[in-house]
């Protein structure tokens, strides 16, 4: 069964590493995909660890094929969503959504002498 999950990057987490109990050094970097779709998207999180894919760009629009995995501790269920190809699709990344401008006041000025506050 494959499978695969399509959007857009909404976010993309820092890298975290560290050493193992053997001495062996490791790296993990978790990124967030949104469906791009006009009602009720869903979004997803990946988990990569090592370097067994590039991380796509936040903005990119991409199709993640990914195996899912279940690991128990102490009686508790912890899942994941592991990559193991990342198509990115050329020139089709999202356009940034627009900074909204702060609006400009239309208020008349003031007069100090029209003014019926007491102070």
């Amino acid at each position: 069964m494959e499978l695969k999950f399509t959007g857009t990057v909404t976010k993309v987490l820092p890298v975290k590493s560290g050493t193992s109990a053997s001495g062996k050094a490791w790296s993990a970097q978790e990124f967030v995909v949104m469906e791009n779709v006009d009602q009720y998207p869903q979004s997803a999180g990946f988990n990569v660890f090592g370097d067994k894919v590039k991380i796509p760009n936040e903005g990119d629009n991409v199709t993640v094929h990914f195996n899912i995995r279940c690991n128990l501790f102490n009686d508790k269920a912890f899942t994941s969503l592991s990559p193991w190809r990342i198509e990115v699709e050329q020139g089709n990344a999202a356009p940034a959504p627009p900074i909204p401008q702060p609006q400009q006041s239309q208020q008349a000025p003031v007069n100090e002498g029209d003014s019926d506050l007491p102070f």
